[in-house]
């Protein structure tokens, strides 16, 4: 493991130890920035997040667009706590393929985007939510990794990515997930009410085994 990740492993672990939250347990990101006096405010902007570091780090401000989805919203969010863990200063984030970094930027974003995944997903609870469900990654579906995405609060993509950049599953099981997206993994070949409620009693099903 590259010392970037173990970096961003040993911080995620340090902000879940100061907050008495195990490796295992999924978190509220929004909770997680109150707990540490960092303000989160979702307001009506075309971005993805910003971070605004104050002069007391202390009371810094964490302010993310309404107009991306909730679970980007929650990786947004560590991303930008990420700045403010490693004391990166004011941070104005897209987000987007297409940024343009300076090599020490590529450095800072790829450092914050990995602590915000394990923040979110320590691999320990990622492993334990699978294995609640008696469920193995490397063969589960598309479904299954949906369900997963929501106990942690991030999106199906998200957690694909993450899970393949931690070995979790190889490369074909990850572009065979990927082929995929939430609205075609419920609503393929079914009628829209119907996919509604194949997805209510899946996640009934997925919560009991998740006890």
């Amino acid at each position: 493991m590259n010392p970037l990740h173990q970096s961003a492993i040993k911080s995620a672990e340090k902000v879940r130890l100061k907050l008495g939250v195990n490796m295992f347990s999924p978190i509220n990101i929004y909770d997680t920035c109150e707990a540490l006096n960092v303000t989160v405010r979702i307001v009506p902007i075309n971005m993805e997040g910003l971070y605004v570091q104050s002069d007391k780090k202390n009371n810094s401000t964490i302010l993310l667009s309404n107009e991306r989805p909730i679970p980007r919203r929650v990786f947004t969010c560590a991303h930008e706590l990420g700045h403010h863990t490693y004391s990166h200063g004011s941070k104005i984030d897209a987000l987007t393929h297409t940024n343009q970094y300076t090599p020490e930027q590529d450095e800072e974003e790829l450092l914050v985007n990995s602590f915000a995944g394990y923040l979110l997903m320590p691999i320990a609870g990622v492993f334990s939510e699978f294995r609640k469900r008696r469920w193995n990654p490397q063969y589960s579906t598309p479904e299954q990794f949906y369900a997963i995405s929501s106990t942690f609060g991030v999106g199906y993509n998200t957690l694909v990515y993450h899970c393949r950049a931690n070995n979790i599953i190889n490369f074909s099981k990850a572009t065979e997930l990927l082929k995929y997206s939430p609205k075609k993994i419920f609503v393929k070949e079914f009628s829209k009410e119907l996919a509604i409620d194949r997805l209510e009693a899946f996640f009934q099903e997925a919560l009991n085994l998740g006890k």
